[in-house]
């Protein structure tokens, strides 16, 4: 997929490999971005954040397993300015990660601007946000495809406070 003349490259990012790149441009509007992948050579582009359900949906971040399976990426999918984790295959397969049927406290909650791969990319872990003030966070683990996913400390029993495991 070309982008259009007007379009920006925001942030880009190597796979470890070398073999594929990511990036995040602006195709629709200056404040929105889309995802990338690509191949080293650039002869084959795929778009990856296609499957959001809303036009004005954006990617915030996105970062490579180290092992070069998979990228994890935040996109307001759903709800404008409520971010959501996904994975994606360098082909394009997306997985969603945080979804709302987690034992997470109620409230409009969202992932946090961090995420974090092990070494061998076999897991990711990401923290929630909840309420306005004060916030309260949780830290959850999953597989890379999002068929496993469970809180690492929480739920949250109030405020502040977490039950750890």
């Amino acid at each position: 997929m070309d982008l259009p003349s007007y379009s920006n490259v925001r942030e880009f990012s190597w796979l470890p490999t070398g073999s594929h790149i990511a990036y995040a441009a602006d195709i629709s509007s200056p404040g929105t971005l889309d995802l990338f992948v690509a191949t080293a050579a650039g002869n084959s582009k795929i778009l990856i954040s296609g499957f959001t359900e809303s036009d004005e949906s954006s990617v915030a971040r996105f970062s490579w397993s180290p092992d070069g399976t998979r990228i994890a990426l935040l996109a307001d999918s759903q709800l404008p300015t409520y971010n959501e984790l996904f994975t994606a295959t360098p082909d394009g397969g997306v997985s969603q990660i945080s979804s709302l049927d987690l034992p997470m406290p109620p409230d409009q909650g969202e992932v946090g601007d961090d995420f974090k791969w092990p070494a061998d990319g076999s897991r990711i872990v990401y923290r929630t946000i909840y309420g306005n003030q004060p916030s309260i966070d949780q830290l959850l683990i999953a597989s890379p495809d999002g068929e496993k996913n469970e809180p690492i400390a929480g739920p949250p029993l109030e405020p502040g406070g977490f039950e750890l495991r």
